[in-house]
């Protein structure tokens, strides 16, 4: 089989990575563990491209909808309709989109989900909570299939109001989306054109795999090697190779997907190692980490801690830290995190080091949600504020040869 035989997804990885994760590792993570995602970003950096080629190489219906101020109750959970039965008019009860996909075991795609008002916003809780259902006009409870997973979409708000309804975000895994980098907008815009892309920016492109059986609830992610006329998939978080050759037709065919990562992250050389806690201990710190970011959004921050307010570059008295804004973590975001965290270093075979910092990512990118994390702080942002919280708790790696405010 020939490489341009192979699943491929046509789509490039190029968002910011989360413990050394890539967006499309993240989405696959998260469908197999079971936990819902949001994803926010401009319009035009490829959110609704990868969730249609996501639907397609997991072989499960997708039911989408771009959302607005007209879609109500009755396109999302249920609407009468008139009916003849045996000569007689007769009134049922049809499933909404939500409604359907919860009974079908589809995965729900919600984009522009931001501009529902609340109370609409408010329709999908109960769909995305432990109860897993929706319940329709005539009282008839649908209760979602094992595989239903949900996905919604929006684009940030150029303001500072909340892009999503509070008790909605609450219930996801966040994934944010920023422009790409003029080098690879060029190359996709050479590839839509139709043109023949020769240059594939070299030392900063390269093909990744991902291996996934959903009824095994397996999950694998690959480097890819070229080694001769065949392909070598080296694990990337665990010391086996292994070559395409050698999976049967079935598994190339529809269970590896082949796609192309754009690598322009930090220099982890400059970063210290952070501490490697255990579960239980992780679970704690998580708890504690969330307490302080729940006192942060009512007391601000106190300057005792002066690496801290380096990180951010600024001194205490340069960086007003009085008022920041944030989405509240609660349990739903620990558990997920956690929930992940033992995927990661158990089936995966991820160093706890990487699946402890993936794990504190997903509660700071649902305390920075959307326009949360964009506001501006010393030369950084509340986001920023919010990584170097979690340096000095030992979760993240911390910046190497920074000095210090006096």
């Amino acid at each position: 089989m020939e490489f341009k035989d192979l699943n491929q997804l046509d789509y490039i990885s190029v968002q910011q990575e989360s413990g050394g994760l890539d967006e499309i590792q993240r989405l696959f993570l998260s469908y197999i563990s079971g936990c819902h995602v949001a994803l926010s970003g401009p319009p035009g950096v490829g959110k609704t491209v990868l969730v249609n080629e996501f639907g397609e190489k997991v072989n499960q219906k997708l039911i989408s909808r771009v959302m607005g101020p007209k879609v109500n109750e009755s396109l999302l959970i249920s609407y009468p309709d008139l009916i003849n039965s045996k000569g007689t008019s007769v009134t049922v009860t049809r499933p909404g989109l939500l409604a359907r996909a919860l009974k079908d075991d589809c995965i729900y795609f919600a984009d522009e989900i931001d501009r529902l008002t609340e109370d609409n916003q408010k329709l999908h809780n109960s769909a995305f909570d432990n109860r897993r259902s929706v319940t329709m006009r005539d009282g008839t409870v649908i209760q979602g299939k094992e595989n239903f997973f949900g996905i919604i979409a929006y684009n940030p708000s150029e303001g500072m109001k909340s892009d999503l309804e509070s008790a909605l975000a609450d219930r996801f895994v966040h994934i944010n989306f920023d422009y790409f980098p003029p080098e690879v907008q060029s190359m996709i815009s050479l590839k839509k054109a139709g043109f023949s892309v020769k240059n594939l920016l070299p030392g900063k492109v390269s093909w990744r795999a991902i291996y996934y059986h959903r009824e095994r609830k397996h999950l694998q992610f690959f480097e890819v090697e070229t080694v001769k006329k065949d392909l070598l998939l080296r694990d990337t978080h665990r010391n086996k190779t292994m070559e395409i050759s050698k999976l049967n037709a079935k598994d190339i065919q529809t269970r590896l997907f082949i796609y192309l990562r754009y690598r322009n992250g930090p220099v982890l050389s400059n970063y210290t190692q952070p501490v490697a806690y255990k579960l239980e201990d992780l679970s704690l710190k998580l708890a504690e980490f969330g307490d302080e970011l729940r006192k942060l959004s009512t007391d601000g921050v106190h300057y005792a801690n002066r690496k801290l307010v380096s990180d951010m570059g600024g001194t205490g008295e340069s960086i007003d830290f009085s008022c920041i804004r944030l989405h509240i973590p609660s349990s739903r975001i620990q558990q997920a995190a956690l929930k992940q965290y033992a995927f990661l270093t158990a089936k995966i075979g991820c160093s706890p080091y990487l699946a402890q910092q993936y794990a504190v990512n997903l509660m700071i990118d649902q305390a920075a949600f959307g326009k949360y994390g964009k506001a501006k702080l010393g030369q950084g942002n509340s986001r920023d504020l919010f990584v170097a919280m979690a340096g000095t708790k030992g979760l993240l790696p911390m910046r190497k040869q920074r000095k210090l405010c006096a």
